[in-house]
């Protein structure tokens, strides 16, 4: 048997599972708050961010979902996967003036360290982050941004 039908099952399990996982969240009705203060069209410039930080997030998600296949007796990947889907699913509940600063960030002279920092912060949750909401997300984010920035020897 060759290596690729030995790990044939493997990956047509680990594709259901994405698939299956990424089906569920974007058939899901999306909690909507009646209280948020920022319609969706206000700001294209704000709504790609959001889009962008939470295709981000669900990449990260399913990433964790390979891992929990890759280490199976690696406990928190997936419930690391579960929580990254529910702050994917709070994008919207960021604050407008939040997103901005994402936005920003991505776009200034700090760009790389927004580039270099978001993806380790991400793989973070669920194992040394205490981030449970985008809004913590984005705000840990920024921290980190502002201080690379004040003192570019950490960047």
């Amino acid at each position: 048997m060759s290596i690729e039908q030995e790990q044939a099952p493997r990956a047509e399990s680990l594709n259901n599972a994405v698939r299956g996982t990424m089906e569920e969240f974007s058939t899901k009705p999306q909690p909507i708050n009646p209280n948020r203060r920022h319609p969706r069209n206000e700001s294209s410039e704000i709504d790609d961010a959001r889009d962008a930080l939470s295709e981000a997030i669900l990449e990260t998600a399913r990433w964790r979902l390979e891992k929990a296949e890759q280490f199976p007796n690696e406990p928190r990947n997936k419930p690391a996967a579960e929580l990254l889907k529910r702050i994917a699913a709070s994008v919207i509940d960021v604050p407008d003036d939040l997103m901005r600063r994402y936005s920003e960030a991505w776009h200034d002279e700090m760009a790389s360290q927004t580039s270099e920092t978001q993806p380790v912060l991400l793989r973070d949750i669920g194992f040394r982050s205490a981030s449970d909401t985008a809004t913590t997300l984005v705000e840990h984010l920024m921290e980190h941004v502002d201080d690379a920035h004040s003192d570019p020897a950490r960047g």
